[in-house]
């Protein structure tokens, strides 16, 4: 009787070293996964910071475009009323 639990104790002994291991290395590629998806999450918010700072720049060259052509527009008559 005290042999079998003797050799139940060294078997779970043996086998807590390998569950430790076992269970530190899921944890790691947990952490890992975690920090790809992070770093990808902040790579992305970036690109989209990008974007949107073009398509600010886009627009306010078209507003500038599109002003001084109504502004051309608007010179063009009244010159043509003083002659």
């Amino acid at each position: 009787m005290q042999s079998g639990f003797l050799i139940l104790l060294v078997a779970i002994y043996t086998c807590s070293d390998w569950l430790m291991d076992l269970r530190n290395r899921r944890k790691a590629y947990a952490r890992e996964i975690a920090a790809r998806q992070a770093h990808e999450h902040i790579s992305e918010h970036e690109r989209l910071k990008q974007v949107n700072n073009i398509a600010k720049r886009q627009a306010s060259k078209l507003t500038r475009k599109l002003t001084r052509t109504l502004s051309r527009k608007q010179l063009v008559p009244s010159l043509g009323e003083e002659l």
